[in-house]
Order: structure tokens, then sequence, then C-alpha cells
């Protein structure tokens, strides 16, 4: 029996994964009290996860022969840091605006009130925690286990892989708005942050299941 289990029952363990870990934020909203900007924090720092899991793709698969043929340079020694600054700078623009419109203005400095976001509340660790685990446990199943890293990087499937976390950050912005006007203008907090949280769970389970459905690699 492997010590990593694909399905649990008829279920993908990944997928369960992805549920439990959800269910955390939802938990904290519901019995500890998380304020949006803490919610929103956790799943900026997970978009953060799913850039660090889309470089791991990219650097693990080997170009094909037809597109490296009569190039001087590995394409990938370009890509990669392009990516990582295009994204960086759409993740820094990101937590600039939950800090803006959710944190505190009297902190001042973003990356302290990140910092201290983390610090002060030990729940939101352990949730950052089952993130991870979670990313990678569906990482090495769904894309080493299978040897889909093997798959050349092509023109054809280079821009899917590229492109994915961006939905997570148009996602986000949406959430960021609905929590908003919940908190601020219906003064509904809990309800409508516990909302979210099932709304991008709902979101995350349909983006799975698809990119399972495709050919090309899974995060």
């Amino acid at each position: 029996m492997s010590l990593i289990p694909a399905r649990i029952g008829k279920i993908e363990t990944s997928s369960l994964l992805l549920i439990l870990t959800n269910c955390i934020p939802l938990a904290g909203v519901l019995f500890f009290g998380w304020s949006v900007f803490e919610t929103l924090f956790l799943y900026w720092v997970e978009s953060g996860i799913i850039a660090l899991a889309t470089i791991a793709l990219l650097a693990l698969m080997p170009i094909s022969a037809a597109d490296r043929a009569g190039v001087p340079v590995n394409q990938k020694l370009i890509a990669i840091p392009f990516f990582m600054l295009h994204f960086g700078g759409f993740m820094a623009a990101h937590l600039f605006l939950i800090i803006f419109f959710l944190g505190d203005p009297d902190q001042g400095n973003i990356l302290w009130q990140a910092l201290e976001t983390v610090r002060k509340n030990h729940s939101l660790g352990w949730a950052l925690l089952s993130m991870l685990v979670s990313h990678g446990y569906s990482f090495v199943v769904n894309y080493i286990r299978t040897n889909k890293y093997l798959q050349p990087l092509s023109k054809e499937n280079f821009w899917p892989i590229m492109v994915r976390p961006y939905k997570r950050i148009v996602m986000m912005q949406l959430t960021i708005l609905i929590g908003a006007f919940g908190v601020l203008i219906l003064r509904l907090p809990q309800p409508m942050m516990a909302a979210m949280v099932v709304v991008k769970t709902l979101f995350d389970l349909r983006a799975h299941k698809k990119e399972h459905e495709q050919i090309g690699p899974v995060i």
C-alpha cells in the first residue's frame, strides 16, 4: 500500500485535503473571531504558495526539442524570472489593497502589518501550514508521482501553466469587494466572511477538478 494514497474511497485525497484545509479559516471565522483582514491575508499567502508550485513546474519540465532547437539560451532562464517579477508585482499590489482597505492605518508599514498578523494569530499559522501541506501533497501526487513533470514544456502548455495563479488573484479581488461591502455597509461580518470562505472553497474545488480533467500538469 502506498504511503501517499491517491484516493480515499471514491474521493481524491488531494480534493479531500483541499476541503479540510479550507475548513480551518471557516472555523476561524465562526469560532475564533478571525477578521476579514486575517482571512484575506491567509488567502493572499496561499496565492504565493500556488505561485511557488508554478515556478517548480516550469523548472522541472524539460523544453520540447522543437522549441529548444536554434535558441541560444534556455527559455526557462527568461520565463521563470519574468513570471516571478510580474506575479510578484500583482501580489504586492494585492497586499497593499488588503491592508489599505481592511488593515490598521495607524500601523503604517505594510510588511510589518503582515508579519504581525501571523505572530498574533497562532491559528492563522496553523492554517498556513495546512495549506502548504495540501498544495505540496497535490503537487507530489498529481504531478511528480504521475511523471507529468517529464512532459515537455512547449508553446501550447506554457501559457496555461503561467496564467493559473492569476485566476486566483482575480477571485481574491472580488472577495475583497464582497467582504468590504458586507462588513462596512451591511454590518454583517461573520455571515459575509463565512459565505466568502464557502464560495472560495467551491471555487478551489471546481478549479482543482477541472485541472485534473486536462491533459496538462495539475497543481
